[in-house]
């Protein structure tokens, strides 16, 4: 069996880069969550997913949400988030609320991490949200 695995689903680049920091520390292998959909993870004792919280829940989670179902009973599950608010107390327990309700994630160990913000990056509805705003 497997040590460890590293899942993360991106969007600016903070997630993914916090899974190669823990997957460079583990010495474990690394996925993307499309990557991971072709993977046995019951090989590995424990999985590791990272997303960015947006509008309250972590990206990708939602269909991460399954293979923790199907594997909760074979493999050891920790997530971390990374965002801008993620610091704040009432913030973790709204996503706690939103992420982990239902009876196979309950319980799951959760690690906040800062985002990162670069204006430049941005587009399509979340350059639109900013600008709006700013006004």
């Amino acid at each position: 069996m497997k040590k460890a695995a590293v899942i993360y689903k991106t969007k600016y680049g903070a997630a993914e880069v916090y899974a190669k920091h823990i997957a460079d520390a583990l010495h474990c292998d690394i996925f993307t969550l499309e990557e991971s959909k072709k993977v046995d993870l019951s090989e590995y004792s424990a999985v590791i997913y990272g997303g960015g919280v947006h509008a309250g829940g972590i990206r990708g989670f939602d269909v991460f949400e399954k293979t923790v179902k199907k594997y909760k009973d074979k493999v050891n599950f920790t997530i971390f988030t990374c965002g801008m608010n993620v610091q704040n107390f009432e913030a973790r327990s709204q996503l706690r609320d939103v992420n982990f309700s239902k009876s196979h994630t309950k319980g799951l160990t959760c690690y906040f991490f800062d985002g990162k913000f670069d204006p430049e990056s941005v587009k399509g509805l979340d350059k639109g949200i900013i600008k709006w705003t700013r006004k």
